[in-house]
């Protein structure tokens, strides 16, 4: 996932500051490049300099001045300003007074509630007096539909690589665990709208719902903290900010300690996890939950609501799983995907798989197991410090690794690459890179070039690369990956050459090849259909793709077929079968 992408425009500025208006682009220029300006500035949250550096790279050279006039005229401006804010945060609260329910939307788009409470910095309604006129004509109150989908929070930004590392299918294996759950009933009254009609939803509204739902689950969980399941002390009360911080690091600790003196893991010549009974590198759900969060939340941008929950309800169905498996990676998977719906606004739904994670933890994990601890502590964080102790637990969750398995591992690399892009790519691509490029030369020293772990590090940077708008280096990256998989005895694995092709696949239709980009995604998908099977989630992740752009490219009957292959992948959920028998 990708957020802050700082780039170089020091070439960028001088170029584009001696541009008089008149040598600007005409009008049927502009207009041209209307889709691919909107698709890098509002869908992929790009700041402007860094889609001026793109589209200079691309033979298209304009001011800043006359961007930002543009994208005044397209509705594309992204700020609204305190003032709006507060009296859009009134305006909800007298709808919420009279029992409606409400969706706010920015240029026809989702408005996360979460990012009006930050132009408020977080006071919502206290000393405001601001009233309806105050709100801008491009912002809109209006009461949903009923049957239509709801989370009131809106995303931000689109991924090239996904929030996990990539994984062939030697590294999975399946969990027996029957059916698969459906999620669904959990989330009745905060992700979807009832049948009746929105004048007559009383007090149903987004807040009470998540304030009953919350206390229901805090009540279930704290029903569990005397059983005497760990040595780790309790407190009588539960406990909160840097107490309840220190306590999930000690609990972390204590889990991996435990397992790995219990024999559960070790590592073999691979660097992979194992355990006394069976190689388990990476059960196959963890890799199906990571992917169903990921397209869930391009699902979220593109405003395909009933996918978003279709996945979702997958996504946590696959939870109990999860847990009962107990991977040595586990924990960092929950905690990448929390920050991926957290940097997205997506916190009512971070809130429920929190919440989630603590009960099922109750229900299928041993009791006198830490496991089962970190999953109950992981569900009661305060929201407001929630980000900071996921960055916190993963740096423990990482030193555990290294301790345990060594830094030299499948394991603790894939976690450590993680971190970085998650971490510190988050605050600054630059940052990340230098990070990156010194993991590699440690594993070239000690590994050598050709290892498997070694090369598995190049994709990450090389989709550093590509969004700091270094397509070339990108793609030359990507070129040693596809080189050293042809090599005799080559020890690239299928899906480091998949991820490989997919970033290249980008890098071409960022760079206008469109072409070449999708003859590339195509190969990606039939690929993995060839390697894997038709229901492998790679699948889904770029026949989504190939839909988006083909819609992009105004082909739009191929991409209503592809549209008929997503839903039949996707397949319904507890709420549309519902809806049939209704």
């Amino acid at each position: 996932m990708d957020y802050h992408l700082p780039i170089n425009t020091h070439d960028t500025e001088f170029s584009s500051q001696n541009i008089t208006h008149s040598s600007g682009p005409t009008k049927t220029e502009w207009k041209s490049r209307r889709p691919q300006i909107t698709r890098l500035y509002r869908d992929e949250k790009l700041k402007l300099k860094e889609v001026m550096a793109i589209m200079e790279e691309d033979g298209f050279v304009a001011t800043p001045r006359m961007y930002k006039d543009r994208i005044t005229r397209w509705g594309l401006a992204k700020n609204i300003k305190k003032h709006e804010a507060a009296a859009l945060l009134r305006l909800k609260s007298e709808r919420d007074a009279m029992g409606k329910q409400t969706s706010i939307e920015l240029h026809d788009r989702p408005l996360g509630m979460g990012r009006l409470l930050r132009h408020t910095k977080g006071k919502g309604l206290e000393n405001t007096c601001h009233t309806v006129s105050s709100i801008p004509s491009y912002v809109r109150c209006k009461t949903p539909p009923p049957g239509a989908f709801i989370t009131p929070f809106a995303l931000s930004g689109d991924n090239i690589l996904p929030t996990w590392d990539g994984h062939h299918p030697s590294d999975m294996i399946p969990i027996s665990s029957g059916s698969l759950f459906s999620a669904t009933p959990l989330l009745p009254d905060i992700m979807t709208w009832s049948g009746q009609s929105s004048e007559d939803a009383g007090s149903n509204s987004i807040s009470h719902a998540v304030e009953e739902y919350s206390q229901m689950i805090l009540g279930h969980v704290h029903g569990y903290s005397s059983r005497e399941y760990s040595n780790i002390s309790r407190p009588l009360s539960p406990p909160t900010g840097l107490k309840l911080q220190e306590e999930l690091v000690h609990t972390i600790k204590a889990h991996f300690a435990c397992t790995f003196q219990s024999g559960a893991w070790t590592s073999d010549g691979h660097g992979y996890t194992v355990n006394n009974i069976s190689d388990i590198p990476l059960p196959a759900c963890n890799v199906k939950f990571a992917n169903y969060c990921l397209n869930a939340v391009g699902f979220k941008r593109r405003g395909l609501l009933v996918e978003f929950r279709r996945l979702l309800s997958k996504a946590f169905g696959l939870v109990p799983d999860i847990l009962r498996a107990a991977h040595s990676r586990a924990l960092e998977y929950l905690l990448s995907v929390f920050l991926l719906f957290m940097r997205h606004d997506l916190a009512e739904v971070t809130q429920l798989l929190r919440q989630y994670v603590a009960q099922m933890g109750a229900n299928v994990i041993e009791s006198h197991l830490p496991w089962q601890r970190l999953c109950r502590l992981l569900g009661i964080v305060e929201t407001e410090i929630f980000e900071e102790a996921v960055i916190r637990a993963w740096k423990c969750n990482n030193d555990a690794l290294r301790n345990g398995f060594g830094r030299f591992t499948h394991s603790s690399l894939m976690a450590d690459v993680m971190y970085i892009r998650n971490v510190h790519g988050w605050k600054s691509r630059v940052e990340e890179e230098q990070l990156l490029r010194k993991l590699l030369g440690d594993f070239e020293e000690r590994l050598g070039r050709s290892s498997s772990l070694t090369i598995r590090i190049t994709p990450f940077l090389a989709n550093n690369q590509l969004y700091q708008g270094k397509h070339m280096e990108a793609e030359d990256l990507v070129e040693v990956i596809l080189a050293a998989s042809r090599a005799k005895n080559s020890q690239v694995p299928v899906g480091v050459q998949l991820n490989a092709l997919e970033l290249l696949a980008h890098s071409q239709y960022r760079r206008a090849s469109f072409l070449s980009a999708e003859k590339n995604i195509r190969r990606c998908i039939e690929l993995v259909e060839q390697q894997w099977g038709m229901k492998h989630p790679w699948r889904l992740r770029w026949v989504v793709v190939l839909e988006e752009w083909l819609r992009e490219w105004s082909r739009f009957e191929e991409a209503n077929e592809l549209r008929l292959k997503i839903d039949s992948i996707i397949g319904l959920d507890e709420t549309d079968m519902e809806a049939s028998q209704a």
